[in-house]
């Protein structure tokens, strides 16, 4: 049985750096962050850790536009986005 992960594991807090990094770019770009995610899902990280990394880094990140960016991979990740653009089922 697969263990489960949690967003303080180590790591997670690489995921989380990651995508911080990112959101701390003067050119950052939705598809990057998206491929970051593309990146987790093929680690093997779980739609609902993958969202408690995003939910940790909205935290941090309370100010438009990085909470919209936030907000927008908080979608993909649930499914609320065009099928084609879905990375867990």
């Amino acid at each position: 049985m697969k263990r489960e992960q949690h967003p303080t594991d180590e790591g997670l807090k690489k995921w989380h750096t990651r995508l911080a990094l990112e959101l701390n770019t003067s050119d950052r770009t939705f598809d990057r962050l998206y491929e970051i995610l593309v990146d987790m899902k093929s680690s093997g990280i779980e739609k609902d850790t993958a969202y408690e990394v995003l939910k940790s880094l909205r935290e941090e990140y309370p100010k438009e536009p990085d909470e919209d960016l936030i907000l927008e991979l908080m979608d993909v990740v649930t499914g609320y986005c065009s099928p084609q653009n879905r990375i867990w089922e």
